[in-house]
C-alpha cells in the first residue's frame, strides 16, 4: 500500500501531520475546536488551563502518522486538521482517557472531564467493532477543525476524503468520526458515512454527577458517531 501523498488543492496543501506542527495544532485546537464546539462552550472549557491534558497529548498524535493537516500553500499557516488515532479489535475496548479513571485529574480538570465522559459514552455505545465484524482496525477521529477565516472552502470535506485515502495505508479498514457540528455532520452524510449511534446531547446524564450538563443546548445540537469502510465510494 502506497503512503499518503500530499497534494495542493485551491491553494491549500494537505499532508500528514509532522512533529513541528505541535504548536500550530494547539493554537488551532484551542481557537477553532474548543473555542467553537457546543459542548466545550456549554461547560466553559475554552481556555488552555481547562483542557491542558488534551493539549499536552497533541504532540503524541503528531508523531503517530495517523492524522492530516491543511496549510495555506503560500503562507504556510495551518488552517485545518483531522487528528486521528488507530484503534484495534484485539485491544478493544481501548484504555480509558486519564480523565475517565483518575479522580485527581477529574478534580483538576472538571470541565474537560465532562466533555470526555460524554464523548466516551457515545463511542462506547457506537460499538463499531461489533457493527463491522470483519474490521480489525479503525481510524477514529479525535478532532476536525478548520479556521473560521477559511470556512466554506471545502477544507473540512477534503480532510475527510483524504482520511479515507490514508486509512488503508496505515492498516485501518474503517474510518470513524465523532461530531457535534452540523457542518461536520453534513460532510459525513455527503460522503455516505453510516450513523452508528446518536446521542441527544441535552438529555445526556453525566454518570459522575447525575446532572445534565448540556441541557442548555436543547433543540440545537446532538452528538453522533459515524463510520465508513475505507476504500468505499
Amino acid at each position: 500500500m502506497q503512503p499518503f501523498a500530499s497534494r495542493t488543492v485551491d491553494g491549500i496543501r494537505y499532508r500528514l501531520v509532522a512533529p513541528s506542527d505541535a504548536a500550530a495544532l494547539e493554537e488551532l485546537a484551542l481557537k477553532e475546536f474548543c473555542g467553537r464546539m457546543p459542548l466545550y462552550q456549554q461547560v466553559g472549557a475554552t481556555s488552555r488551563s481547562d483542557v491542558e491534558l488534551s493539549m499536552d497529548f497533541l504532540p503524541k498524535l503528531a508523531l503517530a502518522g495517523e492524522s492530516l493537516v491543511a496549510e495555506d500553500a503560500g503562507s504556510g499557516q495551518l488552517v485545518g486538521a483531522r487528528l486521528s488515532a488507530v484503534e484495534r479489535r484485539d485491544s478493544w475496548p481501548p484504555s480509558k482517557h486519564p480523565l475517565m479513571v483518575d479522580a485527581e485529574l477529574q478534580a483538576r480538570y472538571p470541565k474537560e472531564s465532562i466533555v470526555m465522559r460524554a464523548a466516551d459514552a457515545t463511542l462506547t455505545a457506537a460499538n463499531y467493532f461489533g457493527a463491522y465484524s470483519d474490521v480489525s482496525a479503525a481510524m477514529v477521529s479525535r478532532m476536525l477543525a478548520v479556521r473560521e477565516s477559511h470556512g466554506r472552502r471545502g477544507i473540512g470535506r477534503r480532510l475527510q476524503e483524504f482520511a479515507l485515502e490514508l486509512a488503508p495505508s496505515i492498516g485501518a479498514q474503517l474510518v470513524v468520526g465523532l461530531t457535534q457540528s452540523y457542518y461536520s455532520q453534513r460532510i459525513y452524510e455527503d460522503l455516505q458515512f453510516e450513523r452508528v449511534y446518536a446521542e441527544t446531547i441535552p438529555d445526556y446524564v453525566d454518570p459522575a454527577t447525575g446532572d445534565k450538563p448540556f441541557a442548555g443546548l436543547a433543540g440545537t445540537v446532538h452528538q453522533e458517531a459515524v463510520s465508513l469502510p475505507s476504500g468505499s465510494d
